[in-house]
């Protein structure tokens, strides 16, 4: 009943069992996915360190989005680059606990081409900013013919941010990679940047299913979705104490 997937990574354990376990499920159901390094509150946090052990442990192909801009005193991510949309994400002091922070956006340069002294500290974490987005444009490109024209017409920072977001939401779609952002949840950091990469990148209903299985132990058979009926699947059944039986259901048509 799902069109795809989120999966989180502790920034310190890296891939865990458990991991293993939904990574398993999520390709056994090939739903597209995206990824969500968190706890980037702890000490001992390395999104770097998370996103090869997502590699080498899952074997599969990651994509950064946000590059970690500064650290709290006490660890905690309060400060990212947006790779995607070229923006400073600032997020305000913890509040409520798992509750959303709000945040504040900055441009990274000006109209003249002079990066943000304010947030940005000094020219060698500017270079790692471009280096970031470099190599995130260049892995994308890999599978994207049209992106890697316009990374040899315009310099790294000019490259249209809608011609990456269609490459990023095909490539996801089709499962060529993951696509990652960070965050701590406890914090309430994160969130909104993992909520619009679900929205943006995931698929549709219309874009993934198209047909109906029905299988039982001896054979199934595939029929296509009727337009006008009503079809449903029944997945889960709940004795709730106080509402008797609860069955949810995913509606496919009608």
């Amino acid at each position: 009943m799902l069109d795809g997937s989120v999966l989180v990574v502790d920034a310190v354990a890296g891939v865990q069992a458990q991991t293993k376990t939904v990574w398993r499920s999520i390709r056994k159901h090939s739903l597209p996915c995206v990824g969500f390094i968190n706890k980037m509150d702890r000490a001992g946090a390395s999104w770097s360190q998370s996103l090869k052990s997502i590699q080498d442990k899952l074997h599969t192909k990651t994509i950064c989005l946000q590059y970690p801009l500064l650290a709290e005193a006490d660890g905690g991510l309060n400060k990212v680059v947006d790779l995607v949309g070229w923006k400073i994400l600032e997020w305000a002091p913890p509040g409520q606990k798992g509750q959303p922070c709000a945040i504040t956006t900055y441009n990274i340069e000006d109209t003249a081409g002079v990066y943000n002294k304010a947030h940005i500290p000094n020219d060698a974490i500017y270079d790692k900013i471009i280096a970031a987005r470099r190599e995130m444009i260049d892995n994308l490109s890999d599978f994207d013919e049209d992106l890697m024209a316009l990374a040899m017409e315009h310099d790294y920072p000019n490259i249209p941010i809608q011609s990456i977001i269609h490459s990023l939401r095909q490539g996801t779609i089709h499962k060529h990679y993951m696509p990652v952002v960070l965050g701590s949840a406890l914090k309430g950091r994160g969130i909104q940047p993992l909520l619009d990469m679900m929205v943006g990148l995931l698929p549709s209903p219309l874009e993934r299913l198209t047909h109906v299985f029905l299988q039982d132990k001896r054979a199934s058979q595939q029929f296509p979705l009727p337009e006008n009926l009503f079809c449903a699947l029944a997945f889960k059944v709940l004795q709730h104490p106080q509402r008797g039986t609860m069955v949810y259901v995913r509606v496919y048509s009608g």
